[in-house]
């Protein structure tokens, strides 16, 4: 069964969507929407679909999944009215940008019996299904703590455009901590309250690629202290203010051994177990389905992008019926925990809890998997 999807935003992650959409027999994209009629048209002329606004998109019969790849105040909007047409959603991250839209969201969802997925989709990777199975086996022992960070100097150098991400709604919280939250939580559970600090840094940005300066409206350094309901603790550090090498991107440590996973954005990498007293055994996951590096980046390295295997999972879970990896529960239980790091941070270091559950995330099987890398292209 192939489910239509119709696209909504048509800048550059639209076309990563589109050139990594995972299997042709579960997803195929028939039109796209955008703010600018003139950037729908040509866009749907690069890829072959029909150009549409945002209004005639939603009233098409024949499509059934909406993509949202909006900007983040967008994505609470589109997707309940995406909703209300009668369409599934799947949402690039951040779910929305307030709890009020993401709960609304969700009942809508819920009242009009159909599925919300929410990106990021990484946890799909190899490095990640190994690392939850390390878990599940017990391998780590009972884990502890552990620590996760994004620190870069900022995306007005990769970023074609980059004011929205220095604006309310986004940041290096809501921007970049979703990657790292969402791994931390299909490995301990939900998080059960958070304290923070933050501040702006460098306030005197341009935009690379135009040279207009950019308004800076949130936090561009944020540090936070985690703690997750089985007791893991765990800290998180997002920052646009820095550069140079870094550790590991993501380490746990348990009663047995420590685990290292590379960055979250990606799909793939090494992954590091160092059991207590022994040593170090480093996996390469890039032979592994959604392993295998797939996109060139800017700097010339490639990496494993397959940014809509999310998406092909939830049609064929649809058609199966049955749960689907990137479920929306979660993507609102990530929103609540970035938006309590941001009010802690605005509080200097207040305790907020956390009260939005998250559902159980089973591993992906290497068949599934498989059969979810099976139509990506490189690019």
């Amino acid at each position: 069964m192939t489910m239509r999807v119709g696209i909504v935003g048509c800048g550059d992650i639209a076309g990563h969507y589109l050139r990594t959409m995972a299997n042709p027999t579960d997803v195929r994209a028939v039109a796209c929407a955008a703010r600018s009629v003139a950037s729908a048209r040509r866009f749907a002329a690069a890829h072959g679909i029909e150009p549409l606004d945002v209004d005639g998109l939603l009233a098409r019969d024949d499509i059934d999944i909406v993509l949202n790849l909006a900007h983040p105040d967008a994505h609470g909007p589109i997707g309940i009215a995406a909703l209300e047409a009668g369409k599934h959603v799947f949402q690039e991250k951040p779910i929305a940008t307030c709890m009020e839209d993401a709960r609304r969201l969700m009942w809508t969802a819920a009242r009009m019996d159909r599925r919300v997925g929410v990106a990021p989709d990484t946890l799909l990777g190899p490095p990640f299904r190994i690392a939850q199975r390390l878990v599940a086996e017990g391998v780590l022992g009972e884990l502890v703590m552990g620590m996760a960070h994004a620190i870069s100097i900022g995306p007005e150098s990769r970023h074609p455009a980059p004011a929205f991400l220095y604006r309310a709604g986004a940041g290096p919280v809501l921007d970049m901590a979703p990657y790292a939250l969402s791994i931390l939580v299909a490995l301990a559970g939900p998080v059960e309250r958070v304290a923070a600090l933050g501040r702006i840094g460098r306030s005197d940005r341009r935009a690379k690629a135009s040279g207009a300066p950019l308004s800076v409206e949130v936090p561009t350094s944020v540090q936070a202290l985690l703690r997750f309901a089985g007791g893991f603790q765990a800290t998180l550090t997002m920052s646009w203010d820095g550069t140079g090498p870094e550790g590991p991107p993501i380490a746990l440590h348990g009663t047995r051994a420590s685990l290292f996973l590379p960055d979250p954005n990606w799909f793939g990498g090494a992954v590091s177990i160092v059991p207590h007293g022994e040593a170090a055994e480093t996996i390469d996951t890039s032979p592994l389905p959604l392993g295998a590096p797939l996109r060139r980046l800017g700097s010339g390295a490639m990496v494993a992008d397959y940014r809509g295997a999310g998406l092909a999972d939830m049609a064929r879970s649809i058609a199966a019926n049955r749960p689907h990896q990137c479920s929306g529960e979660n993507g609102l239980h990530l929103l609540e925990v970035t938006e309590a790091i941001l009010a802690s941070a605005a509080g200097q270091g207040d305790w907020i809890g956390i009260d939005s559950p998250v559902l159980a995330i089973p591993i992906l099987s290497e068949a599934e998997a498989l059969a979810l890398a099976g139509g990506a292209r490189p690019g």
